[in-house]
């Protein structure tokens, strides 16, 4: 008398199964939270950035040259994992062509620039260094206030030393925070 229908659910597609993109280098991510401690006294800060890591970074201060050596060592290690490596093609004018580099700047300029940042405020005034290659990202959210929210639960459940603020925005459904257990830990 029961009038059963029986649908088969197909199985997953081969693409499934296989990474068809290049992850992304942490340096280059966006919308993420992050975590980077001082290398000689231990202190921790906690941000986000909307805009990729390494340009927040460069506004915290971070030396400009860490991170085009490492797009510089990912470009050959790619390059030497080929075998059929073939010479670019260039014209005689390219080819001859003299490059000069461009000028230096001074650090003086650098130290006239106010900046804002507690990391950056920290590593003058006590003369620390960031640790700027080892930063962790944390979690990565496209949504700006689910991030917020994110960063704000994290600074409120590990205190870290050089945020200045206690939290990026009020927490209204947990104004107490969650305990460290149930966030993900930022210094591992």
């Amino acid at each position: 008398d029961r009038d059963i229908h029986f649908f088969t659910k197909l199985p997953p597609s081969a693409q499934a199964f296989f990474q068809t993109k290049d992850p992304i280098v942490k340096h280059l991510k966006s919308d993420v939270v992050y975590y980077i401690k001082c290398n000689d006294c231990g202190h921790s800060y906690i941000g986000k950035g909307d805009r990729q890591c390494i340009r927040r970074l460069y506004e915290h201060g971070a030396p400009k040259t860490i991170y085009q050596q490492q797009q510089c060592n990912h470009v050959s290690d790619d390059l030497n994992d080929n075998n059929n490596i073939m010479e670019l093609r260039r014209t005689l004018r390219i080819k001859n062509k003299t490059t000069t580099a461009a000028p230096t700047t001074n650090d003086d300029n650098k130290d006239n620039k106010t900046t804002k940042s507690s990391i950056t405020q920290h590593e003058k005034e006590t003369g620390h260094h960031m640790d700027w290659s080892n930063f962790r990202v944390i979690c990565q959210d496209h949504r700006y206030c689910r991030s917020l929210i994110k960063q704000s639960l994290l600074i409120n459940a590990y205190e870290p030393e050089l945020n200045k603020t206690a939290h990026s925005v009020r927490l209204l459904v947990f104004p107490d925070g969650l305990p460290r257990v149930l966030l993900a830990n930022p210094g591992h």
